[in-house]
């Protein structure tokens, strides 16, 4: 049984968390790994008993980093980066939908989805480029995007690393880097910017604001953090290997109730997996 006093770990290693939001009486808390190797995670809590929390579902990635969630009813949203090799996307920045058995993907602007909030039945989300360059979505910026993952407005700015919300009338983006500012919005679907405010130098987040490799036209390098041992890089492929667009990941799932309690794993072969929904408990 998986236990919420630790964190979940992929390969061995354990993820680090990255970011956390609740909906009702449950947590969301998504992982994401350190390096270069694409893994990410989120857990589900039941803090209905805020003493003793219970870990309702755990779901693992072993090709994406999970940099944050939202939630909307019933259905989960998480943005991150995931293995363009695998994903078949031009960038890592991915949106992923999961519901019921479902997992689906659309692109984000940027390298890495940084953030992500839900607010009037609308996704808002921030994708970072640490770097700054390019223009248009490969700077990255704050979007906004209907619960069937199309993009209805963009504004483009480098360096996002993260989005807030109040949860009625505004709408909050942080824009990194030497001259930090945050960049306000309205909660009606467009990118319009009410205000903008100058907090001064913010650090880069390195582990969620990547920038593409000037080097290879397909080598994912990321502005990580240099100790990273090399034994951890992830070898590239060149952009003529990759295929066109794939499915979106199938999370790994790890039921955390009796079997008698869960949705039955076991129905499903061990090379399919277990779908989102089946590790839910009964």
């Amino acid at each position: 049984m998986a236990s919420p006093d630790r964190p979940p770990s992929v390969g061995g290693i354990e993820l680090r968390a990255t970011h956390v939001t609740s909906s009702g009486n449950k947590v969301y808390v998504s992982y994401a790994k350190e390096g270069e190797v694409f893994a990410g995670g989120l857990d589900i809590l039941n803090v209905t008993d805020p003493a003793a929390p219970k870990l309702e579902l755990r779901a693992l990635f072993g090709d994406t980093d999970i940099y944050a969630s939202a939630v909307m009813g019933d259905r989960v949203f998480l943005s991150g980066a995931r293995n363009p090799d695998i994903s078949g996307l031009s960038r890592p920045s991915v949106l992923l939908e999961l519901i019921g058995s479902k997992a689906k993907q659309t692109p984000l602007p940027g390298w890495a989805g940084t953030g992500l909030a839900a607010v009037n039945g609308l996704l808002f989300m921030t994708g970072g480029n640490a770097a700054c360059v390019g223009t248009g979505v490969g700077m990255g910026g704050s979007g906004v995007y209907s619960p069937t993952l199309s993009v209805m407005a963009f504004d483009a700015h480098c360096n996002a690393q993260s989005i807030a919300t109040n949860g009625s009338s505004t709408v909050v983006a942080l824009s990194g880097g030497q001259q930090g500012k945050l960049r306000v919005y309205g909660v009606l679907g467009d990118t319009a910017v009410y205000k903008t405010i100058e907090i001064g130098a913010v650090t880069p987040r390195t582990d969620a604001t990547p920038s593409p490799s000037t080097t290879t036209s397909r080598s994912w390098r990321w502005a990580r953090a240099a100790s990273k041992p090399s034994t951890s890089l992830t070898p590239t492929r060149s952009a003529s290997t990759t295929s066109s667009l794939r499915s979106a990941p199938t999370p790994t799932c790890t039921p955390t109730a009796s079997p008698s309690t869960v949705r039955s794993c076991t129905s499903r072969t061990a090379a399919a997996g277990c779908a989102w929904h089946d590790c839910r408990t009964a």
